[in-house]
Formats: structure tokens, sequence, C-alpha cells
């Protein structure tokens, strides 16, 4: 018998995140002729057949796929997130990040140990699982996912294909360009509407290359230093004693109630 519980949970510009349980052989021998495959174990065992050869993939591990790359795996009662790079997407991010894109671009004779601590990557999984349960997501909750899960693909590609010793520092270019986001979150924190995608057509950047950028610029992420303008706002207005209402406070400085207010001045210290 078998069984494939997983399910997409995000999907935007050719990229697409799929998490969830799998057991059995689900598609038997394929391949994938327009986009690559990253696929995290998380729990459970599966066997890769690829190329003639079988190897175990245990948790935390990687299996990276190539576009035309024929394979087979069977599960074996796992938990597993796999991210689907198309082939257009691939050669955006790689052009932006000034690399070069040549078929294969990733080494998928074996399966690789990741980096990344395993309690880590469940964790965040889990945070994901659990923000796509909610029906109805406020602005401000889709900006914190959608970084959540480009950030997780960032670290997945370095760690698939050992990217960061070809990384070039961040030019000029693209530091005047982030600069422009910085300053309209400056401007506009209050809005309910801001999300990666609106940040990264103000600076003409793909969402994973904006989000790249901007954290090695400023520090942090898009999200993080939202919340920390709205932070700082509030504690101005408190300051002024204009208003002593906590509740009318944090609607006025963009947060979406006194709990998230609370939670990020307790972060800030």
């Amino acid at each position: 018998m078998n069984y494939d519980n997983q399910r997409s949970i995000y999907s935007h510009n050719g990229i697409r995140l799929d998490v969830g349980a799998k057991y059995g052989s689900i598609t038997g021998l394929h391949s994938h002729d327009d986009e690559y495959q990253f696929e995290v174990l998380l729990s459970g065992e599966s066997n890769c057949i690829f190329k003639k050869r079988s190897e175990k993939i245990l948790p935390g591990f990687i299996d990276v796929y190539n576009p035309a790359d024929l394979h087979e795996i069977n599960y074996k009662n796992t938990e597993s997130f796999i991210f689907h790079l198309h082939i257009d997407a691939a050669k955006k991010i790689y052009t932006e990040m000034g690399l070069h894109h040549q078929q294969p671009l990733f080494d998928s004779t074996q399966s690789k140990k990741l980096n990344l601590p395993l309690p880590f990557l469940c964790h965040e999984i889990a945070i994901l699982k659990n923000i796509e349960e909610i029906t109805e997501l406020n602005p401000t909750i889709q900006l914190y996912k959608e970084n959540k899960i480009l950030t997780l693909l960032k670290l997945i590609l370095e760690e698939s294909d050992n990217i960061n010793q070809y990384l070039p520092t961040v030019d000029y270019c693209s530091q005047i360009k982030v600069e422009k986001a910085k300053k309209w979150i400056q401007k506009n924190f209050s809005r309910d509407d801001i999300t990666i995608s609106c940040l990264a057509e103000i600076c003409h950047l793909s969402k994973f290359h904006f989000i790249r950028v901007f954290k090695n610029v400023y520090g942090k992420t898009p999200y993080d230093y939202l919340m920390e303008t709205r932070s700082k706002e509030a504690i101005k207005i408190l300051k002024e004693g204009k208003y002593r209402n906590i509740e009318e406070v944090s609607l006025l400085a963009g947060f979406r109630n006194a709990a998230q207010l609370r939670y990020q001045l307790k972060k800030m210290g």
C-alpha cells in the first residue's frame, strides 16, 4: 500500500514547497524535465534508486535531483519537505547572485548530510504547517511566512551547492536598491498590506535575492526590520504621552494587537 500525504504550502514564481508524509513507491521510476527538486527527510527512511545505484536516505540528509535525472524512491513512514525549483527560477536566482547557471547545476550522484541541525529543520517546518492551518492570514503573517520559506530555500541551496564560497560581496547597485525598500518601510510601516513581493518589486529584484541582499546589508530580515520599525514607533508614541491605551498604540504603530506589540518589545529587551 502506498500513500502520499504531502501538500503544497507555498507556490509562487517557480518555487514550490511541499510538506508531509509518504509511504511506499509513490510514482515509480520518473524524472522532472523542467525543475530541480530538493527533498529533506525529517523522519523515517527512504531508499533511492538512481542511475543504477541504490542508497538509503536517513533523517537530516538531502536528496537533490536535476531536471531529467531518472530516479525512484521507496519511502518507509517518512516525513519530509521538498522544494521544487523551476529551471527559469533557478536561472534568475543564479544570475542575480552573479553565478553561472549550467546544467547539471547540482551533484545528484549521492545524498548529502546537511549541516543544518535536524531539530531546527523540524521546528521550521512545524511553524510553517501551523501557519498554513490558519484560514485567514493577515498580511503581516503572510510576510513572515514567505520570508521564512525563502530563507529556508536559501539555506538549502547553500548546503546543496556550497554556494557560499562562490557568492560575491553585495554590490553597490544592490545596496542602493534595497535602501529604497528600507526607506519605503520607514514611511509605510503602519500599512497592513506589506509583502515580500511588493518590497522586492520596489527594488526591482527577485524575492529570493531581495531577502539575501537585505539581510547582508542590514543584518536582519525585512520582516524583522519591519517589526523593529513598528516597535520604535510605538515607543515614541508612548513617550509622547498622547495615548495611554496600549491597544490603541499598537494599532497606530501597525501591529495587529497589543499582544504582538508586547512580544516585539520583549524581544528588543
